[in-house]
């Protein structure tokens, strides 16, 4: 074999190696958010972080808790913890709107899918200026340097840990655990996430 060949198989080998790697990486990557999204994770906090006061809504609130999700037959009582979440953290973000007033704008925009979930990636067409971020892994960490730069992380739970999926909004920390706002907690204050036990997702709202 000639040195040319050689140092040819010799890259050809590099390559492989590294696509190898790259797909290792990858497959991991893989396997670890979707055991995140089927599975949950415990997230806990060594830190105390004083919890950021925020406009509460209650998804059940008479004002608009018959109200349906767009041309769907779910309604804000029943299915509209995030989009009562949601309207809390655009107030935050110093856009004035309530649960009932944030649905007719979705309604309008097509926001909604059959089953009256929010489509994320549609957003910025309904709040002008307004987009979303998330990590698929995540961990603590991630969400303690959320809260540091001033985001809140709206979570994904399930309701008292068993229920049915139900989006929350962490605020702050103490006592070793999240701080979050429940769109179903009617005394509007701040309880532990742990509420719920795991998170299956989140995300952040932030300006553009």
């Amino acid at each position: 074999m000639n040195i040319s060949c050689l140092f040819k198989n010799r890259i050809i080998t590099v390559v492989l190696i590294y696509l190898l790697i790259i797909f290792m990486g990858f497959t991991a990557y893989v396997s670890v958010s979707l055991y995140i999204k089927i599975y949950g994770i415990i997230i806990k906090s060594a830190k105390v972080l004083s919890p950021v006061q925020v406009e509460y809504f209650l998804q059940n609130d008479p004002e608009w808790a018959a109200e349906r999700l767009g041309n769907t037959d779910y309604s804000l009582a029943g299915s509209g913890c995030l989009v009562s979440v949601l309207s809390s953290v655009l107030n935050k973000l110093d856009i004035s709107v309530n649960p009932k007033q944030l649905n007719m704008i979705f309604t309008e925009c097509n926001i909604y899918d059959q089953y009256g979930e929010v489509i994320w990636h549609k957003i910025d067409q309904a709040i002008e200026g307004v987009s979303y971020r998330y990590d698929r892994i995540f961990f603590s960490c991630t969400i303690e340097s959320l809260l540091e730069q001033g985001l809140l992380a709206i979570v994904k739970v399930r309701y008292n840990k068993i229920g049915v999926f139900h989006w929350v909004l962490i605020i702050g920390v103490a006592y070793n655990d999240f701080l979050i706002y429940d769109p179903l907690h009617v005394e509007k204050r701040p309880i532990p996430l742990q509420t719920h036990g795991k998170v299956y997702a989140y995300r952040v709202l932030v300006r553009e």
